[in-house]
């Protein structure tokens, strides 16, 4: 996975790595930024459920993909809070929805997949 960024994004744009459900999940993948060098493109790149669940910081998050014009989007299905949502309503999955309209998934590893915008 990290090759395939490293080989298909340039070192000057930004990602986003994540979790394939945000409504549950806590933790990050910081060592995915670390090893493949992109920049984060959200300041929520360390998910805590009680905070990235919620409405209002989805929002955020999905403003801050498409100011940044983000390309590829890493999710993993993570271990860390999986399997009990913390978000009430659709509120925790804003961004999960967000990501399956805008992007498709072109590569699976193991737990991991790459998402890449589509064209329109």
């Amino acid at each position: 996975m990290v090759k395939y960024v490293i080989e298909n994004v340039p070192q000057s744009e930004k990602i986003y790595v994540g979790r394939r459900h945000h409504g549950c999940a806590d933790g990050g993948d910081l060592i995915f930024y670390f090893l493949a060098s992109p920049t984060a493109a959200t300041r929520n790149h360390v998910l805590q459920a009680r905070l990235t669940a919620t409405a209002p910081v989805q929002r955020q998050m999905i403003r801050d993909l498409n100011s940044h014009r983000v390309r590829y989007v890493v999710l993993s299905d993570g271990h860390g809070g999986i399997g009990t949502p913390r978000a009430s309503g659709e509120g925790g999955r804003l961004l999960d929805h967000f990501i399956q309209k805008e992007f498709e998934q072109v590569l699976r590893f193991h737990n991991y997949t790459i998402w890449k915008r589509k064209q329109r």
